[in-house]
């Protein structure tokens, strides 16, 4: 008797006792996508008794997700969708329970590794640590490398840092003429530690608290942007004071630096944009760990050359997988390729829940876990 099949759409660790367990079990048909219109062939001539599907952390992410045009090529015998990832904004929920087909995610097995991004990037934004180590790579100097920071200026219109005779005719009248300390990016911008700035946090769930935590342990303020306050036991169990607001343009004002860690929705759409860093004080930070939608690139670029935002650090981004070349060309900000729980260990969970998600449903005939339609 044949196995039931179970389409697997990215890569998975074959190596892993959970996979070679199921692979015992179940018939695992390795694919992948190329474009829409092959998958949609390959439905309709090859895979018309699927049970279940497995979806990688990229899944169907080449082709922009599942909709309309392709669900309803699935076959009738597909009880189940299982993703590697927590998001699950590229889906069409309607139409994937029109037919009969529950989509699951994976917890957010990542979160404390999201958290470690988020405090990096926290760190980097207020010491700007990438201008001095490009600046020591260039130089091969711990002094000389201060020194031309010193003597530079940071242009915000393009967000690089150039000569500044100005900056460099004062330097020659110090007591130490070629020693800089590093306490100035140029003549105007200064270096500051993070302890007691004030940190805004959008969403305080299972990233954000734990964000939160790690702020609060370096010596940062804690707001955060919520639809409820937090209960006197979410409270506790946080374990330090944060102040709740309602709104992102209520916390705003106080903000040296906001912290997003939302899933993308309609409603958080272009969330950053002009008339919230309108309302931020001057010389302020942006970092976003949740989603691309969240930051409009257009006004994020305008908040910097106007000097308002002097840092941003990205995991993801608006038209991810591209960035924005603007944006990639300033030094003032730093890029990282949407790894912010990227770990051997994140990695082999999301595998092992997802198989023992479609093992329970297929097999057992058990509730699905973590379905999100």
């Amino acid at each position: 008797m044949s196995k039931p099949r179970v389409l697997f759409v990215g890569d998975t660790d074959e190596g892993l006792p959970e996979f070679e367990s199921f692979a015992t079990k179940f018939e695992c048909v390795k694919y992948t996508l190329t474009t829409k219109e092959q998958l949609i062939a390959d439905l309709d001539s090859k895979f018309g008794d699927i049970v279940g599907v497995y979806g990688g952390w990229l899944g169907f992410g080449p082709i922009r997700g599942l909709w309309k045009d392709v669900i309803p090529h699935f076959p009738a015998s597909l009880k189940i969708i299982t993703l590697c990832s927590a998001g699950h904004d590229g889906y069409d929920m309607e139409a994937l329970r029109e037919k009969g087909i529950t989509l699951c995610n994976s917890p957010t097995f990542g979160a404390e590794q999201v958290a470690d991004t988020a405090l990096f990037l926290t760190l980097h934004s207020f010491r700007l640590y990438n201008f001095y180590e490009t600046a020591l790579k260039g130089h091969g100097h711990t002094f000389e490398s201060r020194k031309g920071i010193e003597e530079s200026l940071l242009n915000p219109v393009t967000g690089r840092l150039e000569p500044n005779p100005e900056a460099k005719a004062k330097s020659e009248h110090k007591i130490m003429p070629n020693y800089a300390f590093g306490q100035l990016l140029g003549s105007h911008l200064s270096i500051l530690t993070p302890q007691g700035r004030n940190a805004v946090i959008v969403g305080l769930g299972s990233i954000g608290s734990r964000i939160a935590k790690r702020l609060n342990v370096i010596g940062m303020n804690i707001h955060y942007v919520k639809r409820t306050p937090l209960t006197k036991d979410q409270q506790a169990a946080l374990g330090f004071e944060a102040t709740f607001h309602q709104s992102l343009e209520e916390a705003a004002p106080l903000a040296d630096v906001v912290i997003f860690a939302i899933p993308g929705t309609p409603e958080t759409a272009k969330m950053f944009c002009k008339k919230v860093i309108d309302l931020m004080p001057s010389k302020s930070r942006v970092i976003n760990v949740g989603r691309g939608s969240i930051v409009d690139d257009g006004d994020l670029l305008e908040g910097m050359r106007s000097g308002k935002i002097i840092f941003a650090g990205l995991d993801v981004f608006y038209n991810e997988p591209l960035t924005n070349p603007e944006i990639a060309a300033r030094d003032d900000v730093v890029l990282i390729p949407h790894i912010a729980s990227s770990t051997v260990e994140v990695y082999d969970a999301t595998a092992r829940f997802c198989l023992k998600n479609l093992e329970n449903v297929l097999a057992h005939g058990e509730k699905p876990q973590n379905a999100v339609n």
